[in-house]
């Protein structure tokens, strides 16, 4: 039997910008009228569009990527049209990124077919048919790639790959490498740099990409050897930087190549070459180009030398970070997202120009492309406020669901739970801005305010009570110690009307201040206790206490301890028929405060075990499960979680503010059997409620589209790159 109800669960770096595809001239016109009408929309306002290119026919139209229909899917809009037209892909897909036609041709990436295995990428690049909607798998079976780019004449393809590796956990930058082949022959590609992403083509022969650069280098006195000892080391050429680097030939590997001592360095490092090639000579580097003999290209004809001369470059200055680049046809001009994240146009072999900046300069501008001609950049960036299109972010948003049987639900929030009659929602904010606390229609069309104060986090709606909502109060993500209590908001549920924005709240701590770390309440099913986190042991544990009188009542104010341990139990959930507590624990490595699992326990401490989902006990993928978020199903037979299986959709730079340590949401059967994943995308999905059926009273709403009437101003606010600035 499926799992049926509603689910509702919050998205962190989700795209509610209300991007939208532009292109401007290049060069710009001189004159600031002309400058005026340089900048054109190329989609329809509708949702969220990125990741675009223009279609090789030499005109306008535009394929891109659209949150609309509840999914990321392919998308494209002919210049004059009023709406877009959605492209073939392969039905049931989740997510798709980074469309290029080429000669009726469309390469992009889906994410359709589950790997065998845990902790892979559903990622791979496929090719459709436009005309007769026919796709094939272009990444060979087992291999993760990543943004597609291909050549003008069609033939030649690029993408990052994570190749056929067990993901690393790696999302902020990933170890990808670009890989080049034929379209004609994708299982026989080249790698042309070891690490690198965001490729695009200038011509047939030349792969424009970024990647983490080394600026840097260390010095010693004395006589110094410069290559590491191992294997015969030749044909040596100092690095012109000035320092003490050598690229040099080593017969290391079983073949000639080409490589790099740093001073200092124990081990010499592999340069980007072509892969493949059995033989490499004289390499020299000159303002971050390599010129180097290789042989992996055959002559037509035999008794001819395969010898050539080939070179790689880097085009960013040395301490500029540049990102997503992308090339004209005609190879002089490059255009770049540098950081700040405005698109700058420049000559290959001259300095910067300012592009957008002189546009919009108060806008961020993501993603250039350049049209077939190379008198247009293109990018996405906020539509702006007051143009037309979608203008509000709404308080929910649906989400397609795998399951039928399913219906999900987006909060524009964090933490949500049901009222107990599933009429309404109650949430946070983003825990640092008011307000705290909001209750919102399960339809999405109404919402209140409960409370302004902003540092509360969690919501738990009592199942027996329509006006009591629990919460915690303090710092989240904080150590054991630190002052979070657990508290009950009390309000009048009839002052939920239409009339209203505001309800009045009274609000009740449950925990002593001095107790420390006291956070993520549940309920039981008939209202009377409530489980919790806290550290008041040194160690965050479970505890167990009366939901109307707290740690403080006469005579029932008792607490009570349920699990015990040097270790991290966390985010409890009662399951409704009252037999089992389920929360997040890393009990089984202490040491490791990122691995968390499943583990299930009865109310009175007994019967606690764990749930293995990613693979049996004692196997090497149970040990790296992430698990967390964890609640019960209506009727207590499924859990659902947020966890870390299906490693990392996409490039970091496919969208801002990518972040997905947890990543998607999944249900199992209580045993762990019946996985399935329920989100697939390039944000990081968790927090989530699950509710019966009947609350998805909003049956009318079909899209992702953000112009829902109940909702926020979408205002193009914009943070850093958590991707650039987040350390966890």
């Amino acid at each position: 039997m499926e799992p049926t109800g509603t689910i509702v669960f919050a998205t962190v770096g989700v795209t509610n910008f209300g991007f939208d595809v532009f292109s401007a001239a290049v060069p710009l016109p001189s004159t600031e009228a002309a400058e005026e009408d340089a900048e054109r929309r190329h989609t329809d306002g509708v949702s969220v569009n990125f990741n675009a290119q223009f279609v090789d026919d030499g005109g306008e139209e535009v394929a891109f990527v659209s949150e609309r229909g509840g999914v990321a899917g392919l998308f494209r809009c002919r210049p004059g049209s009023e709406l877009a037209e959605p492209l073939p892909t392969v039905e049931g897909s989740l997510f798709h990124d980074r469309p290029t036609v080429r000669g009726g041709r469309m390469y992009y990436v889906s994410a359709h077919e589950q790997p065998p295995v845990p902790f892979r990428s559903w990622a791979a690049v496929y090719a459709t048919e436009i005309g007769s909607k026919e796709t094939v798998r272009v990444s060979p079976p087992g291999v993760v790639d990543m943004s597609p780019a291909v050549s003008a004449s069609g033939e030649l393809v690029a993408v990052a790959s994570y190749g056929d590796r067990p993901w690393a956990f790696d999302f902020r930058v990933l170890e990808t490498e670009v890989a080049v082949f034929r379209a004609a022959d994708p299982a026989r590609r080249f790698v042309v740099a070891e690490r690198g992403g965001w490729p695009t083509w200038h011509g047939e022969g030349t792969v424009f990409f970024h990647r983490v650069a080394e600026d840097g280098w260390w010095s010693e006195d004395a006589e110094r050897r410069h290559t590491d000892g191992v294997s015969v080391n030749f044909n040596a050429q100092f690095v012109d930087d000035g320092g003490e680097e050598v690229a040099f030939v080593s017969e290391r590997r079983g073949a000639t190549g080409l490589f790099r001592c740093r001073p200092g360095c124990e081990l010499a490092e592999p340069l980007p070459t072509v892969e493949g090639s059995l033989f490499h000579d004289c390499p020299t580097v000159r303002g971050g180009r390599m010129y180097f003999i290789s042989a992996h290209e055959q002559p037509p004809v035999p008794f001819r030398s395969w010898a050539a001369v080939y070179a790689t470059v880097r085009v960013s200055p040395l301490g500029v970070v540049d990102m997503r680049p992308a090339v004209s046809a005609s190879g002089e001009l490059v255009a770049v997202a540098s950081y700040g994240d405005r698109p700058w146009a420049r000559r290959a072999t001259e300095n910067f120009s300012p592009l957008t900046e002189r546009l919009n300069p108060k806008l961020h501008h993501y993603n250039p492309f350049f049209s077939p001609s190379g008198d247009r950049v293109g990018y996405h960036r906020f539509r702006g406020a007051g143009a037309p299109g979608d203008s509000v972010v709404p308080y929910l948003q649906p989400v397609r669901s795998p399951v039928s049987s399913l219906r999900m639900l987006r909060v524009y929030g964090t933490f949500p739970s049901f009222s107990p009659d599933a009429g309404h929602l109650a949430m946070n904010g983003d825990f640092f801005k008011t307000p705290g606390v909001t209750i919102l229609r399960s339809d999405g069309a109404k919402r209140w305010v409960l409370t302004r104060e902003p540092n509360l986090f969690y919501t738990a709606w009592s199942p027996t009570e329509s006006g009591v909502i629990f919460t915690s109060m303090g710092p989240i993500f904080e150590t054991p110690k630190a002052t979070v209590r657990i508290a009950r908001l009390e309000f009048d549920a009839g002052e939920l009307t239409t009339d209203r924005d505001e309800v009045a709240a009274t609000l009740k701590v449950l925990t002593r201040p001095e107790a420390g770390n006291d956070a993520f309440p549940a309920v039981s099913p008939f209202g009377k206790w409530i489980v919790f986190r806290s550290g008041r042991s040194g160690h965050k544990n479970l505890y167990i206490v009366d939901a109307a009188h707290g740690e403080d009542g006469a005579g029932e104010g008792t607490i009570r301890q349920l699990t015990h341990g040097e270790w991290i139990d966390t985010m409890p959930s009662w399951s409704p028929d009252g037999s089992l507590i389920a929360f997040s624990s890393n009990r089984h490595d202490p040491t490791n405060a990122a691995v968390f699992s499943i583990y299930l326990v009865r109310p009175d401490g007994s019967d606690l075990r764990r749930v293995h989902v990613a693979g049996p006990a004692g196997s090497a993928a149970a040990d790296k499960e992430r698990i967390n978020h964890v609640c019960f199903s209506p009727d207590s037979r499924w859990l659902l979680f947020t966890a870390n299986f299906g490693g990392v959709m996409a490039e970091p730079i496919s969208a801002p503010n990518q972040f997905q340590p947890y990543g998607d949401l999944y249900v199992c059967r209580l045993d762990g059997s019946g996985l399935v994943r329920l989100t697939c995308n390039a944000y990081e999905n968790g927090t989530p409620a699950w509710g019966p059926a009947s609350a998805a009273a909003a049956a009318g709403m079909e899209s992702l589209s953000l112009g829902s009437p109940a909702g926020d101003e979408s205002l193009g606010e914009f943070d850093e790159p958590l991707w650039l600035t987040c350390d966890v």
